[in-house]
């Protein structure tokens, strides 16, 4: 599995992105300099789940800080 997709799968059990896992989902996908077929479908995935609402961003990290 790649880490993109686990990463997401992460993100999609909570419904929530925060910064630090916007950070830590752009390293993963520029981290080898390419994106594979799998991966894009993932980030697809994400940006179709911010579409629909199900799934929001915001401003902070998890652990409450901003």
């Amino acid at each position: 599995m790649s880490e993109i997709k686990a990463l997401l799968d992460r993100v999609i059990a909570d419904g929530v992105l925060t910064e630090d896992e916007h950070e830590e989902l752009i390293e993963a996908m520029y981290g080898d300099g390419e994106l594979d077929e799998t991966e894009s479908q993932e980030i697809a995935r994400l940006f179709q789940m911010i579409k629909d609402g199900k799934l929001t961003i915001v401003n902070k990290s998890r652990d409450g800080g901003s």
